[in-house]
């Protein structure tokens, strides 16, 4: 069968609350429902993903691992919880992506854990229907974080994959970054409603996703997103597959991506 020219569609939604042009984007490869139904082959590359945004977090191809953009770089943690440099002809099933310019900051040392940090960010931002870029720079307690780990074919459900991550405890005051996007509730089974984290050290050595923290110091930045762009696998898998949210759904996504 003739393999199709385009990797990828790309669908427009109308989240758009004004007509105008430079309307800052976030764009996201795949829907969470795809990953959740076991689509772990990555369509898109890194290298094509750079084209919309320098800053952003998902998957690796065969769910091998966490990714995240920083300054228009991608880094993968192993196994082991290091980070190694991706390269530009890796594939993703799953990335979420915009340039970030950021619109506010703002320092605190309150001794916030994950959730009063969530709350925190939550009284700060102007608009909760938006989506938001945030990186959140500083000192950090208590980190603990995972990664996934590579998967086989043929794919076994979601909860084989969040049987075998890998987790870490990094050591108190450790320094670097957390990246990661706000996304409405009305984007549930599309995207991950809520607030999504990655880590990476202030060396760029250690990271993962989050499940947990205590701040020391921090200083919160973020951007306001007014459109949402979503970039469609193409593959037969996909178009063939059951994507309709549920709640055996509802519940392996709080276990794959929330924080404990």
């Amino acid at each position: 069968m003739k393999k199709s020219i385009t990797l990828f569609t790309v669908l427009l939604f109308s989240v758009v609350l004004f007509s105008a042009n430079g309307v800052k984007t976030i764009t996201q490869a795949s829907t969470v429902n795809a990953v959740l139904k076991g689509l772990y082959d990555g369509e898109i590359t890194f290298g094509e993903l750079k084209k919309y945004g320098d800053f952003g977090i998902g998957y690796f191809h065969k769910m091998a691992g966490e990714v995240l953009a920083v300054d228009g770089k991608f880094y993968r943690v192993k196994s082991d919880g290091l980070i190694e440099v991706v390269k530009d002809s890796d594939k993703t099933p799953f990335f979420t992506i915009a340039t970030l310019n950021v619109d506010s900051d703002h320092y605190t040392n309150r001794k916030l854990d994950y959730n009063g940090l969530k709350q925190y960010i939550l009284n700060m931002i102007p608009r909760k229907k938006s989506f938001y870029a945030i990186r959140i720079k500083g000192v950090f307690d208590n980190l603990k974080l995972r990664t996934l780990l590579r998967q086989t074919k043929p794919y076994l459900g979601i909860g084989s994959v969040i049987r075998s991550q890998r987790e870490f405890n990094l050591p108190l005051k450790t320094e670097g970054t957390l990246i990661g996007f706000y996304t409405p509730d009305f984007m549930e089974g599309i995207s991950i409603p809520g607030f999504h984290f990655h880590f990476i050290s202030e060396d760029k050595t250690k990271g993962g996703h989050v499940n947990s923290f205590n701040v020391v110091s921090i200083t919160i930045e973020f951007e306001e997103l007014r459109k949402f762009q979503l970039l469609l696998p193409e593959n037969k898998e996909y178009h063939d597959s059951e994507l309709r949210i549920t709640k055996s759904l509802k519940k392996d996504l709080k276990k794959l991506e929330m924080h404990k």
